[in-house]
């Protein structure tokens, strides 16, 4: 667990590791250089558990320079990435995955579901991790589910033999946040993996973290990476250029609706928590209206979604090579100038209905 500034989270954090119901794990901890009062914390709490080792970075070396040394000192035979604003909820979740996995020696690894919550009012999201299956997913049935988007492994509920990380590279952050997606994903489409259908992990989730920083092009060119060093890895296995087809429409559909979504439904509820409930029963007939706006916009917005589309694709084919990718079935969606023209649009329709201290 890399640690910087996270005196609010941590002890949460540590608690869910060290009220593991498996007692033989070692938790290591590697504070770069916190200035809130985190190490301190840290330091009480290896007072108590002496399984916790704590490693102070001389000077500021970053989150991914910290990992890769906490990676190099870890000595179990299996690996647990931890985040200090993540935490583990299941007591059981260490000691169910050693068990599945001695009950299945060709598995690579085990995983769960992870809820995500809002880190700013604590609201929860969503969960995510899935399987096709539970229990053993060998790795026809994980490179199966995986294209037909069934598989999906949370970092935050996962646990892998460390020798299979090693063979796959380890975490290349040349990946950036897809670092852990990679080894989470090629690992069981290689040796296939467990599935325990149940919550037993936290990750909070902001709209500056790590991930949601990424721009689209950078999105795309992590995730063409992702394909190509998985094709690189899976050799004879590797899959076909119909399965990455696919997979390239639905993640560019994905990634580009999920954020269009996201600044409209951000955007709709900032502008209405400042008017008041009988405010809001006045504005009803005038909905139908609002939502033209957003009509008249369409045409310029589809040119929008066509540009964006064609951006992704010529991505994945510089970096991960040619493939046909004409048989998408979704349209993707792109967080564009129309949005923003929408909402501008919006605002000065409300304000002439008197309500000026709107957003």
């Amino acid at each position: 667990m890399p640690v910087y500034n996270e005196v609010v989270n941590i002890e949460r954090a540590l608690n869910g590791l060290s009220r593991q119901t498996y007692k033989r794990i070692e938790i290591l901890v590697c504070d770069d250089k916190s200035t809130d009062g985190t190490k301190e914390v840290v330091m009480r709490f290896a007072q108590k558990d002496p399984r916790l080792q704590i490693i102070s970075n001389a000077r500021k070396l970053g989150a991914e320079k910290s990992f890769k040394k906490l990676y190099r000192l870890a000595s179990g035979e299996l690996f647990y990435g931890a985040a200090a604003d993540d935490y583990l909820t299941d007591n059981n979740f260490f000691l169910s995955a050693v068990n599945a996995l001695n009950n299945n020696p060709k598995a690579g690894g085990c995983f769960a579901k992870t809820s995500v919550i809002d880190r700013s009012t604590g609201k929860k999201l969503w969960v995510m991790g899935s399987s096709s299956q539970c229990g053993f997913l060998g790795k026809s049935e994980a490179k199966k589910a995986f294209f037909e988007n069934k598989l999906f492994v949370p970092g935050t509920s996962s646990v892998w033999r460390k020798k299979l990380i090693d063979q796959v590279g380890g975490y290349d952050f040349k990946l950036g946040p897809q670092a852990d997606f990679f080894v989470n994903h090629v690992i069981p489409l290689k040796h296939g993996a467990i599935y325990l259908d149940r919550e037993v992990s936290v990750m909070r989730k902001s709209m500056t973290s790590y991930s949601s920083r990424a721009t689209n092009r950078l999105f795309f060119v992590r995730h063409a990476l992702f394909e190509k060093k998985t094709n690189a890895y899976l050799e004879q296995d590797a899959p076909s250029s119909v399965m990455w087809a696919f997979w390239r429409n639905s993640l560019i559909n994905a990634r580009l609706n999920i954020e269009l979504n996201r600044v409209v439904y951000y955007g709709i509820e900032k502008s209405l928590n400042n008017i008041h409930e009988w405010e809001k029963d006045a504005l009803a007939p005038y909905l139908k209206e609002i939502m033209q706006i957003f009509q008249r916009k369409s045409h310029s917005f589809n040119q929008l979604i066509k540009v964006q589309e064609e951006n992704a694709h010529e991505i994945f084919n510089r970096i991960a090579g040619q493939i046909d990718s004409s048989s998408s079935q979704a349209t993707p969606l792109r967080r564009a100038s129309f949005a923003g023209q929408a909402f501008k649009e919006i605002r000065l329709f409300l304000k002439k209905l008197y309500f000026y201290y709107l957003p």
